[in-house]
């Protein structure tokens, strides 16, 4: 008799993954999500500061046209930069000012934005509001301060307050 070998059914391959697969789609979506909102950040923190940057650029012109009409004396031209509620007591606050401190401003040359914020309100009647902060530089190299409160009005930005912080060397001239 011969003998045959027995057919052995040879044993089940085990699957040998390291992870269930549910578990590495998980893993996916979940850096997929954060790479969608780091992008969405970068994206947006972009956009931010050009908008910024555009919106410095349109007040800017309206600060520097109101130091250099307050340094020449123009006191009904600066005081038409401000809001309309605003103009006239800031017409008689310039002409309060004293010679010293008009005088100090004639050496002004210009300014720079260094902090900004707009506030935006939902109410649409209330005005889109921007805050403004920086340096003013005279011709001597000497620099003061200023803040800055302006409101859009008809498109145009206009002054809602300003305050100046002149350098105490400018009066030792």
């Amino acid at each position: 008799m011969t003998e045959f070998p027995s057919a052995q059914t040879p044993p089940p391959v085990k699957n040998k993954q390291k992870f269930p697969r549910w578990i590495i789609v998980i893993v996916a979506l979940l850096c997929s999500c954060f790479c969608l909102c780091v992008g969405y950040f970068v994206v947006s923190t972009i956009y931010q500061a050009q908008t910024n940057a555009s919106l410095i650029e349109e007040i800017t012109p309206t600060l520097d046209d109101y130091m250099h009409k307050l340094s020449s004396r123009d006191f009904q031209g600066a005081s038409a930069l401000f809001i309309p509620e605003k103009q006239q007591g800031a017409e008689q606050s310039a002409l309060k000012m004293t010679n010293e401190f008009i005088d100090a401003l004639k050496g002004y040359q210009n300014l720079t934005i260094q902090n900004f914020r707009l506030v935006v309100r939902v109410d649409p009647l209330v005005r889109p509001k921007a805050i403004a902060s920086g340096i003013i530089i005279f011709d001597d190299g000497a620099a003061g301060s200023f803040d800055a409160s302006l409101q859009k009005v008809d498109d145009k930005w206009m002054i809602d307050s300003f305050s100046i912080v002149v350098p105490p060397e400018i009066f030792l001239k």
